[in-house]
Parts: structure tokens; C-alpha cells; sequence
């Protein structure tokens, strides 16, 4: 029998997790399947811990996980992420945000995908519960982001995922890279699929990240990871084509220069010439840095669990 794991990372959600904990709970064991769900909660004035210390005493398949907030939304949510990744023992790994716009009784879809041999399944939000302005403003990001990158994913940053557990093992997101898994997914070669699901209103909390974030989030980080999943396995093979292109360019520039004697573009030469090396020395580096690099343990976040 295949075995599931789900994480639930939230924040500041309150007392009011209870509503959307039972109802996951509930739904999860009509699956059929031997389960674990993964509620990764920061220590705050408003978080669930109670809720969830309660709920685990009378369910042993719920394991609370309660960290310290970094202070930054992005990296608090990517920690949980890596944290539960680390932490699941089943063949299936769901995520779902825990505010109660995800519906438990859709993880069925999901499932079904990675029994067809899916390797990663994301939802698409249908008649969206938002405001009109973080739905144009999302609906933009996403199109811009299939233009960008090429990944053909309606819903870049649905909380919604699922996947199977052997493809996490060298799956390292930072900052608010979470938001671009999709494209992870494609430039790691993951058989990928999308799942339509409906979208409730929020039952608790609030949004946790403004328009500034998302956008600075949404424009930077799309920038790191579409340039970084180029990159794959081999970042001076990007950056030493990139530097031998420069540096051919810098000697069609020094031969103008030497026939024309025009100092100026003898100058620019130079320059170029110069950024060749440095990328060829960053490639250099990068693959160093890659090889000193050991595995990384989120264990060490984690303050207080449930037993």
C-alpha cells in the first residue's frame, strides 16, 4: 500500500485551523492510504500551536512542527517547505496551505495523477475567492512567467502540489523560489501535469504577503530560478559559453580597434574582455562552492513538537 504525507505550513492562522484540520483530517482518511499530515506552524501571539497539540493527542497520524519565524514571509514559508520535505515518510507528498482556500476532499486528483506516473501534479484555481486586484496582478505574473520561461502552467504559485517523495531528495529552494516550482520541475525533467481545483474563501487569517512582496518576489526570484535551472547540473557550462561569446566579441572589438585605431573602441574591448574572465572565474567558483556543499538539515529550526 502506498503511504502519504501532507504538509500543511501556515502562519498567524489561529484557533481557526481547527475548522480546516478536522475537515483535512476527515477527507485524508477516505483516501485508503496509510497517512502522516505535517503541520509546520511558527511560534507567533497568533499561531495554532494549541490547536494542533490538541488535535495530534487524539490523532497520531497529525505531527506538529513549531519553528521561529525568520522574520521574512518568503524564507519562513520555503523553511517549512524544505522542513517537511525532509521530514515525510510517504511515497505521495502533498502540500496545501492551511487558510482554508485549499479543499481536502480535491486531494483525490492528485493522487490519481501520481498513480499515472506523474512525478509532479500542481492545481489550477478555478472562479478565483480573491480580490479583483491580487487576481489581475496574478493572472499578469503568470502570463508573464509562461512568456519568460516557457513552462506552460496556469497557476505558477498554487499551493496545491503534489509529488512523489524520490524526487525531493536534491530539490533545494531558497528564498521565494516555492513560487516556481513548475519551473524547477521542467528544467529538472519531472513528468508534469496540472489538476483544476475550486477555491474558497479564506476561513482564517490573512494574506501573508503584500504587493511589494509579491512583486519584488515575483520579478527577482523568477529571474534567479529561470537563470539557475538553465544552469542545471553544470553552471560553467552556461557561464563559460556566455564568457567565450564575450570573449570573441572582445577580439572582433580589438581588431576593429587595431585597423581603425580608434581608442575608444580599443577601450570596450578591454571591458568585454575583462567580463569574460570574471564569468569564467564565477563559474570557477560556483563549481567549487558545489563541491564543498553537504546536505542541509532543517531539523535545527524546529523549536518544539508534538509527541
Amino acid at each position: 500500500m502506498k503511504t502519504l504525507s501532507v504538509i500543511v505550513p501556515i502562519y498567524n492562522e489561529g484557533t481557526a485551523f481547527s475548522s480546516f484540520l478536522n475537515n483535512l483530517y476527515r477527507e485524508v482518511s477516505k483516501l485508503g492510504l496509510k497517512f502522516e499530515i505535517l503541520v509546520l506552524d511558527s511560534v507567533t501571539k497568533d499561531n495554532s500551536k494549541d490547536v494542533v497539540i490538541e488535535f495530534s493527542k487524539k490523532h497520531k497520524e497529525v505531527k506538529g512542527y513549531f519553528l521561529r519565524h525568520p522574520g521574512v514571509a518568503v524564507t519562513d514559508k520555503t523553511n517549512k517547505y524544505m522542513l517537511g520535505f525532509e521530514l515525510a515518510q510517504g511515497d505521495y507528498v502533498v502540500t496545501m496551505d492551511g487558510d482554508g482556500q485549499d479543499r481536502p476532499e480535491e486531494m483525490f486528483k492528485f493522487i490519481e495523477k501520481l498513480e499515472d506516473g506523474y512525478d509532479f501534479v500542481i492545481g489550477y484555481k478555478q472562479k478565483r475567492k480573491d480580490g479583483r486586484l491580487y487576481i489581475l496582478t496574478s493572472k499578469v505574473a503568470n502570463g508573464l512567467m509562461r512568456w519568460v520561461t516557457g513552462v506552460k502552467v496556469h497557476d505558477m504559485n498554487n499551493g496545491y502540489k503534489a509529488f512523489r517523495k524520490e524526487i525531493l531528495g536534491d530539490l533545494k529552494l531558497r528564498s521565494g523560489h516555492f513560487r516556481f516550482l513548475p519551473v524547477i520541475a521542467s528544467a529538472k525533467k519531472w513528468k508534469t501535469d496540472e489538476v483544476r481545483v475550486l477555491h474558497k474563501p479564506r476561513e482564517s487569517g490573512r494574506g501573508k504577503f503584500s504587493f511589494i512582496s509579491r512583486l519584488q518576489g515575483g520579478l527577482f526570484d523568477m529571474v534567479i530560478v529561470f537563470i539557475v535551472s538553465k544552469m542545471g547540473d553544470t553552471p560553467m557550462y552556461l557561464l563559460g559559453w556566455t564568457a567565450l561569446a564575450i570573449f570573441l566579441f572582445s577580439v572582433i572589438l580589438l581588431g576593429i580597434a587595431l585597423f581603425t585605431e580608434a581608442t575608444l573602441v580599443g577601450v570596450f574591448s578591454a571591458l568585454f574582455f575583462g567580463l569574460s574572465m570574471q564569468l569564467l572565474l564565477i563559474g570557477v567558483i560556483i563549481e567549487y562552492i558545489r563541491g564543498e556543499q553537504t546536505t542541509k538539515s532543517y531539523r535545527n529550526l524546529i523549536v518544539s513538537e508534538t509527541n
